[in-house]
């Protein structure tokens, strides 16, 4: 039978047997679940809120901004390095009885409906369709950003306590 180090023993061996090490590790480790609380549910939570699509016709629908979109004209657009496409459509609206025009591109081969609803919160010339809309990248390299920031934080502190020496 091999003599295999018991949980307590390899735990001592990471950390050392001095309690006040102890200590100091658990200060990092709650300066770690702090800074990443506030980071990604606290700070970047709102970012996400706001940048929401569904919170944003909610806001439109609330105004009374919402506008029908009938398809005019539609074609397919092909990327040169790849096999995907892109499905474009223009549609026609009307506001105040002036007829504008519309163009959105649709994600995941999603063909031009008939007719959509177009929203804006404050300038109709800022409409947007829930149809085409597309997740930001701007907001997964937040939160990446938001999950990477937190491990730097406590090893910040830990180097201050004289945990580590890098």
């Amino acid at each position: 039978m091999r003599n295999e180090p018991s949980f307590k023993e390899l735990l001592m061996e990471a950390f050392g047997d001095n309690p006040i090490s102890w200590m100091k590790w658990i200060v990092v480790l709650v300066v770690f679940i702090l800074s990443f609380y506030i980071l990604v549910f606290k700070i970047f939570g709102k970012i996400w809120y706001k940048a929401d699509v569904e919170r944003k016709i909610e806001k439109a629908q609330a105004k009374g901004n919402v506008l029908r979109g009938t398809l005019v004209d539609s074609y397919v657009k092909y990327h040169e390095d790849s096999l995907q496409r892109t499905f474009v459509g223009r549609y026609q609206y009307e506001l105040k009885g002036v007829k504008h025009k519309y163009s959105t591109s649709f994600p995941f081969e999603m063909r031009p409906p008939k007719v959509i609803n177009l929203y804006y919160i404050n300038s109709p010339k800022r409409l947007f369709c829930k149809e085409s809309y597309r997740h930001n990248p701007f907001l997964g390299i937040l939160y990446l950003i938001g999950v990477i920031f937190p491990f730097a934080i406590a090893g910040f502190v830990a180097k201050l306590l004289g945990l580590i020496s890098v």
